[in-house]
């Protein structure tokens, strides 16, 4: 975590949250510590921004229904194959739980 410290010299944050009331406060926190953090408003812009330059960070808010957030998160996977990876989420199936561990979030 040492890379993302400090100012937003350490890199872009990417986050995705579909709940705006969430987002705002993630947003609000990661902001005033230094960090130049872009707001993707769903999966296809998260995609576009992570594919060049790579992000130091993806957060992405899970909903209660992960079947499309898993399809997101592993093209995501394809794309910015080595971005630390923070998954928000609820309580979840062991079945999403072992999809979302091969996506080695951090």
């Amino acid at each position: 975590m040492s890379a993302l410290a400090g100012n937003s010299r350490a890199g872009r944050i990417l986050l995705c949250d579909l709940r705006p009331d969430g987002r705002d406060g993630i947003l609000s926190v990661l902001a005033a510590s230094g960090h130049d953090v872009e707001r993707c408003a769903d999966g296809e812009a998260l995609i576009e921004s992570a594919i060049a330059p790579h992000p130091a960070l993806v957060v992405y808010r899970m909903r209660p229904d992960a079947a499309a957030d898993l399809a997101v998160l592993q093209l995501l996977r394809r794309v910015a194959r080595d971005a630390p990876l923070i998954l928000l989420a609820s309580e979840g199936s062991v079945a999403t739980r072992l999809s979302v561990h091969g996506l080695r979030p951090t």
